[in-house]
């Protein structure tokens, strides 16, 4: 009997053993299957898809261009146009003729003198300058220009800024040396010191003092540190000795009338295209060529007329306007995102001209941020 019992006790522990394994083990279960599930998850085909930016609707994209061109043909329009809504390029054309009598179409790739459009260049080398603790632009023009003791005074900051007093050349500055320029207008009285006064004198002075502090031509500097850092391989500084590729005729003038830009050095002296041009914007954004901290100087207003330095600037919007010999141009770019209006002619276009075209092509992207008001 005794046995017996023993015997029950024994059976009933296995028993009890091998329902109690199955109840631990059974929450493992579920952990396990839960993990194979969430494996995959990470890598969801749409992910890709929602780290880039959305593009301009294709049919949207097609309406706007064929709007645009429509537009331009009905005025005219002789040149290339560069259009970019915050990166998705709408539109990328040349119309009209580079030059007529070799029946040569003007492309994106054709070379335009950008006239005071190369204000901007000559105030990022300024920069670049002042980065590498070269030079100052609290530096007074003293130490620059000391036969020019009326402008002694005068710092790199006003020059760039166009609050420096020296009135607008009354020369014919194409026919006219630069150095004879200056010392003429060197004798003349500023105007009020601190407002805005618009001199083509400010910047062929940065032109000067680029090329003493670096030591090279302000075309070598142009083609080094600008140019060459981020690809504008059709883009240099008019002179008698370089070579275009694909040179668009000014509206009546010969090629030979290029060369006269030499008296424009630093302030209306540099030739682009529009791709270039937007290659030039696209380094700004991303700090390619100089610092944030430079870029902020450079699109801070100094003055009741809103110019930073090499630009103007207007609510959203930086923008210039170029204006000599045969061409007009425009550059509008957003301070928001990277959109950016580029409008090179080879008609001579004025502001009133100019302006009016780059707003239609804001508004025709949609883009009230880039209307100039």
């Amino acid at each position: 009997m005794l046995e017996k019992l023993i015997l029950t006790a024994v059976m009933l522990v296995i028993l009890s053993s091998c329902n109690v394994l199955p109840q631990e083990s059974s929450p493992a279960s579920p952990t396990k299957i839960e993990v194979e599930e969430t494996t995959p998850q990470p890598v969801k085909e749409t992910k890709p898809t929602e780290s880039v930016k959305p593009l301009v609707d294709a049919r949207k994209l097609l309406i706007i261009k064929s709007e645009a061109e429509k537009y331009l043909r009905s005025i005219n329009f002789n040149g290339a146009v560069l259009v970019v809504n915050n990166d998705s390029i709408l539109l990328e054309e040349g119309f009209g003729m580079a030059d007529i009598k070799l029946e040569k179409a003007n492309t994106s790739t054709t070379q335009f003198r950008i006239a005071s459009l190369t204000k901007q260049f000559t105030a990022a080398a300024i920069l670049q300058l002042e980065e590498a603790g070269s030079l100052s632009t609290n530096d007074k023009l003293l130490a620059y220009f000391p036969d020019y003791k009326k402008w002694g005074d005068i710092t790199i900051h006003q020059l760039l800024s166009q609050t420096s007093g020296i009135a607008r050349e009354t020369q014919d500055v194409v026919k006219t040396p630069v150095d004879d320029i200056l010392r003429l207008n060197a004798q003349r009285p500023l105007t009020a010191s601190g407002g805005f006064q618009y001199s083509n004198i400010n910047y062929i002075l940065l032109g000067r003092i680029i090329e003493q502090v670096s030591k090279l031509t302000y075309e070598e500097y142009m083609n080094r540190n600008i140019f060459g850092a981020i690809s504008m391989a059709n883009s240099g500084v008019a002179s008698t000795t370089n070579k275009m590729m694909d040179y668009a005729s000014g509206e009546g003038k010969s090629k030979t009338d290029f060369a006269s830009a030499v008296n424009y050095e630093g302030a209306g002296s540099i030739y682009s295209t529009v791709l270039d041009l937007y290659h030039w914007n696209e380094a700004l954004n991303n700090h390619l060529v100089i610092s944030q901290e430079s870029t902020d100087k450079m699109f801070t207003s100094y003055s009741n007329s809103s110019y930073g330095y090499g630009w103007y600037l207007n609510k959203k919007v930086a923008y210039h306007l170029g204006n000599i010999n045969g061409y007009g141009a425009i550059i509008t770019r957003s301070l928001s995102d990277h959109s950016v209006i580029i409008v090179l002619s080879n008609n001579e276009l004025r502001r009133a001209q100019t302006v009016p075209i780059s707003n239609k092509l804001a508004r025709l992207m949609e883009n009230s941020e880039m209307v100039i008001t």
